[in-house]
């Protein structure tokens, strides 16, 4: 059954200002990769949750992670078109006498909305790192040496941490020549050293390569990507 909607709620969901006016929200400037402040009354007039709903929004309908932090009655966001930086964090202005924020002052704000979940997981990981999904092998390191998982015969090095450590959020791609990449995502407070050591060495018996990157498509800034490559690769 349709839904009728308020005012609030169609300004939220249009990005207008007001009914019917043709003037909306500068998406095309705001998702530049830089940090922005918006606050009501000046930058927009419908409530600061509903603002921030649009923010996320149009991030999820882009397939672009997006940060929100709130303070009061005024949003600070950033949408991330490339992996997360790791380095200072820098806001630009809105408009003319919109005031600059500092790191400091964004810390103390409310972090609202995370860096989108796994929604777009796989066109962040194409956009990052060239790799497009497969489903034709096993979801196995062994796979990407030409061997076979061995997870059905015995101990397999993809069973290390069972499944929630190191393996958490896996996958097989395939990079722009065709060669097959595995990848891992586990959450970093689920990562135990003990299985990232087995892991490692079970990698260099099968003349694996291992790169550990803190850029994850699946979580931003909260999962570790774990990705697996042939040695010349």
């Amino acid at each position: 059954m349709a839904d009728k909607l308020t005012t609030e709620q169609i300004l939220a969901f249009t990005g207008d200002e007001t009914p019917g006016s043709t003037r909306r929200y500068p998406w095309h400037e705001w998702v530049d990769g830089s940090w922005w402040l918006v606050r009501q009354g000046t930058d927009y007039v419908v409530s600061t949750e509903s603002m921030r709903r649009a923010i996320t929004m149009h991030g999820k309908r882009k397939c672009v992670p997006v940060e929100v932090y709130r303070r009061g009655e005024a949003l600070a966001f950033r949408f991330h078109f490339g992996p997360p930086e790791t380095g200072a964090r820098t806001l630009k202005r809105v408009k003319p006498g919109a005031e600059y924020v500092t790191a400091q002052d964004l810390d103390e704000m409310v972090p609202v909305s995370r860096l989108g979940d796994h929604e777009g997981w796989e066109s962040r990981m194409y956009g990052w790192y060239g790799l497009t999904r497969t489903d034709t092998a096993a979801e196995c390191p062994r796979v990407v040496a030409g061997k076979q998982c061995r997870s059905h015969w015995g101990e397999c090095v993809c069973q290390i941490g069972g499944g929630m450590s190191v393996h958490d959020h896996r996958a097989m791609w395939k990079d722009a020549d065709g060669r097959r990449v595995y990848t891992s995502e586990p959450y970093a407070s689920s990562l135990w050293l003990e299985d990232f050591d087995e892991y490692r060495e079970g990698l260099a018996e099968l003349g694996l390569r291992l790169t550990v990157g803190a850029a994850s498509p699946w979580y931003p800034l909260s999962t570790v990507l774990l990705m697996v490559r042939q040695s010349g690769a």
